[in-house]
């Protein structure tokens, strides 16, 4: 179902087989999600509450299938959007893949690429993290190595935010290992 979403949020629409999906950006303070989703949802509601923490999960069913998944949260606590997209796309939901939706975590075991960074071509902050310690050391080399930041752009910045984060952690290990010998 297309969604009435509550007013001053950012949102987009994207592809999802089996529904509707929307990413959006939100200030608001998660209990008003909450009753936005209780005033849409069904009665079969699973929900996963941190307030504290700044992370709200919940997802209503329709007999076997899902109808409503929300992932509220800061972007580092982000779910797998694959992983959901993909259960969107089944039939029939099985007790486990119900059980783990709410975690954003697959199944099967397979490790995931992450929240995605580079909507453009589908690359999340997990390969983009292994490519920058494989020596990815600008935000052309990451395009070379995996095409993040070569179309739109407009992730260059989290791209760069990544390569300082692990340049600052590195200097940091460089120094504790000086201070240790």
């Amino acid at each position: 179902m297309r969604l009435e979403l509550p007013p001053q949020v950012w949102w987009t629409r994207v592809t999802v087989t089996g529904g509707y999906g929307y990413l959006f950006a939100d200030n608001a303070d998660l209990a008003r999600w909450q009753s936005w989703l209780r005033s849409i949802a069904g009665s079969d509601l699973a929900e996963y509450k941190d307030f504290g923490g700044g992370v709200y999960r919940a997802a209503s069913f329709a007999g076997d299938r899902i109808a409503t998944c929300l992932f509220i949260g800061p972007a580092r606590d982000a779910g797998d959007w694959d992983v959901v997209k993909s259960l969107f796309a089944l039939d029939a939901l099985s007790e486990d893949q119900r059980r783990m939706l709410l975690s954003g975590k697959s199944t099967d075991g397979l490790e995931s690429c992450g929240p995605i960074v580079c909507a453009c071509f589908g690359v999340g902050r997990t390969t983009i993290c292994d490519a920058i310690a494989a020596g990815a050391g600008t935000a052309a080399e990451i395009g070379v190595q995996l095409k993040a930041g070569t179309n739109c752009g407009s992730c260059i910045p989290e791209l760069k935010r990544l390569i300082a984060q692990r340049n600052v952690a590195t200097a940091e290990q460089r120094q504790l290992a000086r201070v240790a010998n």
